[in-house]
């Protein structure tokens, strides 16, 4: 896979930054990322994330955008070499319990082509560790 995905929380008294930077590690192919699954505005409205305490995952409770097949405007272009980086504060878009918890995260989506509609790429990261107190 020539995607290679790394995310860090910076968790405060009251919210929740997501760190998210995405790598492209190939030395001769684009990555290309669709703008919705790449952080591309500060409100989420699709669950990116999958986040977990004691091994159960938190319920996702923001926006669920619907949209159709992504055209060619709506993806941002990786050459090879070159990284990502994107933040968004998630604090009310998941279910977070109340008290000190420590939760796992990690980011999971799949992304298209804009020059070909039958590729898909999987793009996850590895889980990370934070405690959160609501």
């Amino acid at each position: 896979m020539s995607g290679m995905v790394v995310v860090a929380v910076e968790a405060a008294a009251d919210r929740v930054i997501v760190h998210l930077t995405i790598s492209n590690r190939s030395k001769d192919s684009d990555l290309y990322l669709e703008k919705s699954k790449a952080l591309s505005t500060p409100l989420l409205r699709t669950k990116l994330f999958r986040i977990k305490c004691k091994g159960e995952e938190i319920a996702y409770k923001g926006p669920m955008a619907k949209k159709g097949p992504p055209g060619p405007e709506d993806f941002l272009r990786l050459p090879p070499g070159a990284e990502l980086k994107r933040s968004a504060e998630i604090t009310s878009l998941y279910g977070f319990l109340a008290g000190s918890h420590e939760y796992t995260i990690e980011y999971r989506a799949f992304h298209g082509d804009p020059n070909d509609e039958a590729k898909l790429v999987e793009l996850k990261s590895e889980p990370a560790a934070f405690v959160f107190c609501k």
